[in-house]
């Protein structure tokens, strides 16, 4: 598996023609596999924790019993001690009564005690020694079984430390998966844009905007704008011959171009205003008492939002000059 996240990752990345679609789709879905590889370890983990922690608490448990059992043991074997000295006692006395002369009936008496007492012990004996064999028994298998629980314990512990070093190399692909997938999209996301750019370019280059307004009728002004009510041409709107102004339909940047001629005798000052702010300015200055008409121009490049407005504004000055067939005074702009 860990060869072949790596294979596809490399093949996706250094491929010289990439569908990014897919790659991103690819590293999608390698994210969610190894998301889900990853909780099937971590449980796989916790349950041989869970089963570790019980083992250990058998084992425990087994160790206390084998602990009783051997102190049992010592005990039974103390016992068993003191009761085959007891029984050489009493073999001892026997002998010695031999030995002695008693009356038949002392001697029967005597006997019998001697023969219960010795039946008796007899019996205590064995079943120690039946207890002690139990004992041993249980002592045994007690000690195999814990042999195989620390042996099942080292296995499992082994098997939890592989399943950890397995898991911190998911979640190392992992991190290495959502990495490359973050370089994928950001790489997407960049061609999107460029894409996006250049389109929106050949869109802008098939769908000029630009026009040209001339004013017809002499010293035209509606408050402090001109209006010119001729449209000359006019490509991709905007302009309203009605106001005297320019609303963009896009954004983008545009140059405006102003020409005007003053009346004889008076000056005129234009400006070329943005949203209401003036952004430059013409000036058509006669010398006092000169019966003479001055020419006024500026231009200015403007980068201007979608619903913008431009228009021109009268700073200053009477009025200007008009010819009623083709205009001398005009307003024109275009994007570039």
């Amino acid at each position: 598996m860990e060869y072949g996240l790596c294979l596809l990752f490399h093949d996706h990345v250094n491929s010289t023609a990439v569908d990014h679609t897919s790659v991103s789709q690819d590293a999608a879905g390698i994210h969610q596999l190894l998301i889900k590889q990853m909780s099937y370890l971590e449980n796989s983990v916790r349950l041989l924790t869970d089963e570790v922690s019980s083992l250990k608490r058998n084992r425990s448990k087994a160790d206390t019993e084998m602990s009783n059992l051997k102190q049992r043991l010592e005990s039974t074997e103390q016992h068993n001690q003191d009761l085959k000295q007891r029984l050489k006692r009493t073999e001892q006395q026997i002998t010695e009564m031999s030995q002695i002369s008693f009356s038949p009936e002392d001697m029967c008496n005597r006997t019998d005690n001697l023969s219960q007492n010795w039946n008796l012990q007899e019996e205590r004996l064995k079943k120690l020694e039946s207890d002690v064999g139990s004992t041993v028994s249980v002592t045994r298998t007690l000690a195999v079984n814990g042999e195989k629980d620390r042996n099942r314990t080292s296995i499992i512990e082994k098997n939890v430390s592989v399943l950890k070093d397995e898991l911190r190399n998911v979640h190392l692909y992992l991190v290495q998966a959502s990495s490359k997938s973050n370089e994928i999209n950001s790489t997407l996301e960049w061609h999107i844009n460029d894409s996006i750019l250049k389109i929106q370019k050949i869109i802008d280059f098939t769908n000029p905007i630009g026009f040209t307004a001339g004013s017809t009728i002499s010293n035209s002004f509606s408050g402090s704008t001109l209006i010119f009510n001729k449209l000359v041409y006019s490509i991709g709107g905007g302009y309203d011959t009605s106001t005297g102004v320019f609303t963009s339909p896009v954004t983008g940047v545009f140059v405006f171009y102003v020409a005007v001629v003053s009346q004889e005798t008076t000056d005129l000052f234009l400006d070329i205003m943005l949203n209401g702010v003036a952004k430059v300015r013409t000036l058509s200055f006669v010398p006092t008492g000169t019966p003479i008409s001055q020419t006024g121009t500026n231009i200015a490049v403007l980068h201007i939002q979608s619903g913008d407005r431009v228009w021109i504004k009268n700073h200053n000055g009477g009025g200007y000059r008009a010819d009623r067939g083709v205009p001398i005074v005009t307003f024109s702009g275009f994007r570039l």
